[in-house]
């Protein structure tokens, strides 16, 4: 919940509508505050709580139900190093029991939480030309977000190199989700020479696959789960049999709809929300709805948090 430009108030809930834990937030770099919460494939709770330029900042992880006690010194699994951060920003994160990966003003680290020893992807043996700033993250397996002249594929971190795992020449692996059973992602095809934009190409026609966990590209067998989807689908989430997604709608006013997809079988469908709100970035698919904060404005405050059943879904 929106306070201040530097302050909110964070609510975690439980799938029942319960509420599990709340935090204040400050944005006030005088005193700690919240840089980055993520949920991992698990359903463990980490967060980032950082203190200003050049500070440690620290991980704290727990099960999710046990949210309310993230913050005590028992749960503090790993110190980032203020001398290794400098001024930058930890601007996002993905983690598992054994793994984290930090989106670092940037560019993509990784710390091993059982040997609290941290790294720079860019600098391990095999690494490609271009940005390294996402990742997806399951047990040991870290799979990194290659992007570089407009096309984005996925490499994976085996016996500490990277080695390529899914694209090519005429592909754009847009975004990669996993829960460990399956790998879900946006491929783009029908590549065309760009049209003026800051890129040498550009995609014309984008999808969504699946295919069964694994971690050595020649073995995935992918299956199409929905064909021809907006471009600018983004911020994929997998829980509860599904994932889902937004996208644009309507933009320099930007508003989002969000696109569900049931993974068993394909099923997909959209929420447009009406009075002109709009979806926020990350939506959560449950059981029988999606959840997600909404706007009647930009996407830059949110109002509140909506669900939606699937059965209203268009």
């Amino acid at each position: 919940m929106y306070l201040s430009p530097t302050q909110g108030i964070l609510g975690i809930f439980g799938m029942d509508g319960a509420p599990v834990a709340g935090f204040f937030v400050d944005g006030d770099l005088s005193c700690a505050a919240i840089s980055s919460l993520r949920f991992s494939a698990t359903g463990n709770l980490g967060v980032h709580l950082r203190g200003g330029a050049g500070m440690d900042q620290f991980l704290f992880q727990v099960d999710a139900q046990q949210s309310a006690a993230v913050f005590q010194v028992r749960n503090k699994v790993l110190t980032w190093q203020g001398s290794s951060l400098g001024p930058s920003a930890i601007n996002d994160m993905w983690f598992s029991n054994e793994r984290q990966a930090i989106d670092l003003a940037g560019e993509l680290w990784l710390a091993d939480l059982s040997k609290s020893t941290t790294s720079r992807v860019a600098a391990l043996p095999g690494a490609p030309s271009g940005q390294l700033a996402e990742a997806a993250v399951f047990g040991t397996d870290v799979f990194v977000q290659h992007f570089f002249e407009g096309v984005t594929d996925y490499w994976v971190i085996k016996d500490n190199r990277l080695v390529q795992f899914i694209g090519g020449p005429h592909l754009d692996i847009k975004e990669l989700v996993t829960d460990g059973q399956q790998l879900v992602w946006i491929q783009g095809s029908e590549p065309t020479t760009s049209d003026g934009g800051p890129f040498p190409v550009r995609f014309t026609h984008y999808s969504i696959y699946a295919s069964r966990y694994t971690t050595n590209g020649k073995d995935l067998v992918p299956r199409l789960l929905v064909d021809n989807v907006d471009p600018s689908l983004s911020h994929l989430v997998m829980a509860n049999g599904y994932v889902a997604g937004v996208y644009l709608i309507s933009q320099p006013i930007y508003r989002a709809a969000a696109l569900a997809v049931r993974l068993a079988d394909g099923w997909s469908k959209f929420s447009q929300l009406p009075k002109g709100y709009s979806w926020g970035f990350e939506v959560y698919p449950a059981a029988n709805e999606l959840w997600g904060s909404v706007t009647d404005g930009p996407m830059v405050e949110f109002e509140t948090v909506a669900r939606v059943p699937y059965a209203q879904f268009q």
